[in-house]
């Protein structure tokens, strides 16, 4: 099924590719913000607007992200839980404990989710991509809503879809003579199936 993320990468215009291609560069230097701003590294801003990101737009998930560093830096623990996010209780823990960690290495470990922790890769630049159900829409040439059953992703399946994006990858390297990896073919295809479908 690479055939079907090529065929929209293919669809891309010049402007999607550019905005495709500067979407995790963006999403990092946001995070970097606000890692400059609380003192915090850059790891642990990461894993806390990854852990928010479930059903949150980019955003909104950055203001929730923004918001829950400054009020650990500032030392609010009776606050914290107070602080509005767009996404799941349980996402809000993990985002916490993100903050708590001591060590970069189990950042992973702690967001796990398949998901969760690839956006976490895309945004520090490893060479992966986010499996979603647009994603899985592309890669299948169909679009089905999000709401739909049959965007959910297996696990099984989130292999096999991740490993086509990075082969695809490799393809329009070597057909352009390009360097990108997975995550921009990735959201170079959701910047133009977007386009195509009228997605918001």
């Amino acid at each position: 099924m690479t055939n079907n993320i090529m065929k929209t990468f293919n669809k891309a215009t010049p402007a999607m590719i550019r905005n495709g291609v500067a979407w995790y560069k963006r999403a990092k230097r946001e995070c970097n913000q606000i890692a400059k701003d609380t003192g915090l590294p850059l790891w642990k801003v990461v894993g806390v607007a990854s852990a928010l990101s479930p059903n949150n737009k980019w955003d909104r998930n950055v203001l929730d992200a923004r918001n829950m560093c400054e009020a650990y830096v500032n030392n609010a623990y009776a606050d914290i839980w107070r602080v509005k996010v767009c996404t799941y209780n349980p996402n809000k823990r993990k985002a916490l404990l993100v903050l708590g960690l001591s060590n970069v290495g189990q950042v992973k470990s702690l967001l796990n989710g398949k998901k969760i922790v690839a956006f976490y890769s895309c945004i520090m630049g490893e060479d992966t991509c986010v499996v979603d159900g647009h994603a899985k829409n592309i890669y299948y040439g169909k679009r089905y809503t999000l709401t739909n059953s049959k965007s959910n992703v297996g696990v099984r399946e989130y292999k096999l879809i991740a490993d086509a994006y990075i082969a695809t990858a490799k393809a329009v390297n070597r057909k352009l003579g390009t360097k990108y990896k997975a995550f921009h073919v990735q959201a170079i295809t959701w910047v133009a199936w977007r386009e195509m479908h009228g997605i918001a």
